[in-house]
């Protein structure tokens, strides 16, 4: 059924009423890609998309189909390295790239859908107040300023320098 809409897809594109309508033949073509991953021919799906992209014409799902594809691709080497060769990726080839797909996959997560979530309310504890019997005696308080005792200062005598100042002071060396 789905390789059916995939020929109908063609169908379209290759009709002589759309011959002139890029736009149209662009998005029908955009379908066909998607389509094409869908129906798990990765390469055929990302063939597609870069055709597409090399004529400058970007849409979101064809970064979508791009991804999948990919994804698709990457999961099929990596099942049959680990079940048809029995190895894990490589520290210095394999790993690095995965690792770096993990990470920015789970920094792309999407937002959690807080549209049926009920609000959270959260109850603050009561405030008690409690009478208590005040006293009535007043308390001063007392304060002395201490000031610091000034420090004998010397006096530094200057001495005459033996050169005038437009001589070199390293002729005296």
């Amino acid at each position: 059924m789905k390789c059916q809409q995939t020929l109908n897809l063609y169908a379209q594109i290759c009709d002589s009423k759309n011959k002139k309508n890029d736009e149209l033949k662009n998005k029908l073509l955009v379908q066909a890609a998607s389509r094409y991953q869908e129906l798990g021919k990765s390469y055929k799906a990302l063939q597609l998309v870069e055709e597409l992209n090399a004529r400058n014409i970007n849409h979101t799902s064809l970064t979508d189909t791009r991804f999948l594809a990919g994804v698709s691709i990457a999961n099929t080497a990596l099942n049959h390295m680990r079940q048809e060769e029995m190895r894990y990726l490589s520290t210095d080839l394999t790993y690095p790239p995965a690792k770096e797909l993990s990470n920015l996959v789970r920094n792309s997560l999407p937002a959690p859908d807080t549209s049926d979530a009920k609000a959270v309310v959260i109850k603050a504890p009561k405030k008690t107040t409690r009478k208590t019997a005040s006293s009535t005696k007043q308390t001063t308080k007392k304060t002395t300023a201490q000031v610091a005792k000034p420090k004998k200062v010397e006096k530094v005598q200057s001495t005459e320098v033996a050169s005038k100042p437009n001589t070199n002071p390293f002729n005296s060396l």
